[in-house]
């Protein structure tokens, strides 16, 4: 099978989904990943080598450094006057080659000006292009890529946009070699007086074999669109794909790159683009990039429970499970399932012990963040207690921390698939309900989904939680869920604040129109929700390891007859 080329262009632009998308195991099938190659955006190191003084001091360094960390090829930001980092192109090539690297695309374009629209003139900047792509054809390359370009003010100046872009493209296409447009999140807007999306109008009226585009998956979730449904919409059309979280991926979750993967590779997608939006200076902009390459490698050089599953097909694993007989019971009635001084009783999800990065702490249970996100480092996953609840009252208390993602999990399966004989698990949201926990001031995914339902307490991507009374970061907030006979209550300090009935044709209708649904990327999530808690309605607690510091204290339990 022919692999494509994997760029990881960790641009850390100022210019971004899943919630809780890890697995025991993750990944794609390696047979068809395209991990022959990793390419680094060089703006996202632009302090170090970002102008040509910078440059001149450091390439040789950062080049063979990133070439140590497995990095094949660059990805240039930085061209102007025929140049590239002050250098010209056959030397910034012959740099390259000595680091043992490739320089194979760029970003960089000439935008119009307003005078430029307005008379439909593209005579100079037709010019400037033809420069360009002698200089990039100089320095080895094979894509240039507009990386933004203004948004039109009307279907007249959209219009000659258009024509703009598919002259550049038949210009560089003539050349030998391929035109490209990155897209942000205005793409996703409308043209001012018009219903029309910009980016349908640009993708429906240029040439395929003049331009393809570069989707920025991170703008646009920003956007509010499925990165999966335009992939679909438009097959060969995205020949690039940036995948790109807030800072290290995988560090904010809110990009499941998953199921995108999949879609673009059914779809014909040959470069995919990984890009990190930001640095938080807690470590260095190498340390970085190392961490990018090693999440890459370890996030698609594994097997894809949701690649392998795509028929549906799962088994439930026979794990030991928690006698609660000798567990206390307090005056209200309720099983106290946490002690407030040891895990005895807890495990991980898919696991036969804790994980290490699970610890108690002041009489909580603390999960010690990673800062990876859906991507769980060695000694991380979500924490479960493995006994099955059918008719339940859960309370607790949880606090979160800045900028911190977690949730709550109930009427959890421990459900796995087969991949090559061995039993791989699926993530433990593709079988449970998940209570949401967020810092909803801090965290960009309180802004995502529709109508806050993904602000704590809600019912994960389906339903907002209402009134959405949580306290701030690093304070203590009150949860309970209540689960009788398929009807299922969220509560949060004190009020009620969703309501919801499982098995029900509503609960299937709400499946049906949510990512779970049975013919997009989760056809097992669709199996196991559509008869959430398995044949006996019952099923496991659990709490997530999202990657951020998240406590849990005062965890009771009341079975309800």
């Amino acid at each position: 099978m022919k692999t494509s080329r994997l760029f990881i262009a960790c641009a850390l632009s100022a210019a971004a989904l899943a919630s809780c998308g890890q697995g025991d195991k993750a990944g794609v099938d390696t047979a068809a990943a395209p991990v022959d190659g990793l390419t680094l955006q060089l703006y996202s190191i632009r302090e170090i080598i970002g102008d040509s003084a910078k440059y001149a001091d450091n390439h040789e360094s950062v080049f063979r450094q990133l070439a140590d960390m497995g990095y094949t090829a660059v990805e240039t930001a930085h061209y102007g006057d025929g140049r590239f980092y002050g250098v010209s192109p056959e030397q910034f090539k012959a740099d390259c080659e000595a680091a043992g690297l490739t320089s194979l695309s760029s970003h960089a374009t000439r935008n119009l000006t307003p005078e430029e629209v307005s008379a439909h003139d593209f005579t100079e900047a037709l010019k400037w292009w033809d420069r360009a792509i002698a200089a990039h054809k100089a320095a080895g390359m094979e894509y240039i890529v507009t990386p933004w370009s203004p948004m039109p003010g009307s279907l007249e100046e959209a219009n000659t946009w258009v024509d703009y872009h598919n002259a550049v493209g038949e210009k560089c296409r003539e050349a030998g070699l391929k035109y490209g447009y990155h897209t942000h999140s205005q793409e996703y807007e409308k043209i001012p007086g018009t219903d029309i999306v910009w980016i349908d109008y640009l993708v429906e009226n240029t040439a395929p074999e003049n331009m393809f585009w570069q989707m920025d998956t991170y703008h646009a979730v920003l956007g509010k669109v499925s990165p999966v449904e335009y992939i679909k919409k438009y097959p060969g059309r995205f020949e690039m794909l940036h995948i790109k979280d807030k800072t290290e991926l995988g560090q904010s979750g809110m990009v499941d790159m998953h199921p995108i993967y999949d879609a673009a590779r059914q779809a014909g997608t040959k470069v995919y683009v990984v890009e990190q939006e930001g640095n938080d200076g807690t470590i260095t902009l190498m340390e970085s990039m190392a961490r990018n390459a090693d999440y890459l490698n370890t996030l698609w050089g594994a097997k894809s429970p949701v690649a392998d599953s795509a028929r549906g097909e799962y088994v439930i694993a026979d794990k030991a499970q928690t006698d609660i007989s000798g567990y206390p019971v307090d005056d209200e009635g309720y099983i106290v399932i946490f002690d407030g001084k040891t895990l005895d009783g807890w495990r991980g999800y898919g696991m036969d012990a804790a994980p290490t990065s699970w610890n108690v702490d002041d009489g909580a249970i603390h999960l010690i963040g990673s800062g990876t996100g859906e991507a769980q480092m060695e000694g991380g996953g979500d924490l479960i207690f493995p006994h099955k609840f059918k008719n339940f009252e859960l309370e607790l208390e949880y606090k979160i921390s800045k900028g911190g993602n977690s949730g709550i999990f109930y009427l959890a399966q421990e459900a796995a698939v087969n991949e090559d004989g061995e039993q791989v698990y699926l993530p433990i949201w593709q079988s449970a309900s998940e209570y949401q926990v967020l810092d909803n001031d801090n965290h960009e995914d309180a802004k995502l989904g529709v109508d806050g339902n993904r602000q704590s307490a809600s019912l994960y991507d389906m339903i907002p939680a209402k009134p959405q009374n949580a306290r701030p970061y690093g304070e203590w907030n009150k949860a309970k869920i209540t689960v009788y006979k398929g009807t299922v209550i969220h509560s949060q300090n004190g009020e009620n604040v969703l309501e919801y009935h499982l098995w029900t044709p509503k609960w299937k209708e709400m499946l049906r129109d949510s990512k779970f649904n049975k013919d997009g990327d989760f056809p097992c999530a669709y199996n196991l929700m559509i008869n959430m808690g398995g044949p006996e309605h019952a099923g496991y607690i659990g709490l997530q390891d999202h990657g951020d510091d998240v406590w849990y204290r005062n965890i009771r339990v009341k079975e309800l007859e």
